[in-house]
């Protein structure tokens, strides 16, 4: 797992931070979805109750996320509100209702549902909060990368997580694995086949390229068992 942390002054418009802004870039792909877009524009389709922001939808959250179908998001951008303060200012501006629905625990544990839900198999998740613990373990994800954006003073951290679902991380590291067999038999390869074109040379006769073909059997024979040991 990655750990960075950056100074940045405090922006009510988290992904305006530069340190932030770029490490969604390198990290976003695909169709992506931001539930909590502000006047941001950098996934594929946004989403803010606020009308104002001009996004694809002016939804609550939680109804915009339940319209999308299942595992097929590549990347979603959460950045809820990060307090049952925050949240209740949220609902207050646009003149909607507050309770205890929109304030417990449950708020986001019902959107990290969602998230789970709508995103691919392969898919990322980079979510920004007060805490690490982004979409948890308990959906299958799993932390790669924190980005700690301390502010100064009193202010909280703000604190970045990337997650890939376990599923990713597994294929991940099957196809590393198998990048390292194809190196490590590499020698093998090239052996027999530096083996196979002499061999019509060698039937003429010719003693340097019998030397050669000796030369290249023992190469992939000792490539053969540095492979496997």
């Amino acid at each position: 797992m990655k750990i960075t942390r950056k100074w940045a002054m405090p922006n009510s418009n988290t992904f305006s931070i530069n340190s932030i802004a770029e490490l969604i870039a390198r990290h976003i792909d695909g169709v992506s979805v931001d539930p909590f877009a502000n006047s941001n524009r950098l996934a594929t389709i946004t989403n803010d109750i606020n009308p104002e922001y001009g996004c694809d939808y002016t939804l609550d959250a939680l109804v915009f996320l339940r319209t999308i179908d299942e595992s097929s998001v590549d990347t979603v951008l959460f950045d809820p509100p990060y307090s049952p303060r925050q949240v209740s200012e949220c609902y207050k501006a646009m003149d909607e209702t507050v309770n205890m629905q929109t304030t417990q625990s449950a708020f986001w544990g019902n959107l990290k549902k969602e998230v789970s839900r709508i995103t691919k198999p392969s898919g990322k998740v980079i979510t920004c909060g007060w805490n690490s613990g982004g979409i948890g373990k308990k959906y299958s994800f799993d932390i790669i990368e924190i980005l700690l954006v301390p502010h100064g003073g009193w202010h909280n951290d703000t604190i970045i997580t990337v997650q890939l679902t376990k599923n990713r991380i597994h294929f991940l590291n099957k196809n590393k694995a198998k990048g390292e067999v194809m190196i490590k038999y590499i020698g093998v390869w090239g052996g027999l086949f530096g083996a196979a074109i002499n061999i019509p040379s060698m039937m003429q006769g010719s003693g340097m390229n019998i030397c050669v073909f000796i030369f290249c059997c023992a190469t992939a024979t000792l490539s053969f068992f540095i492979a496997r040991s």
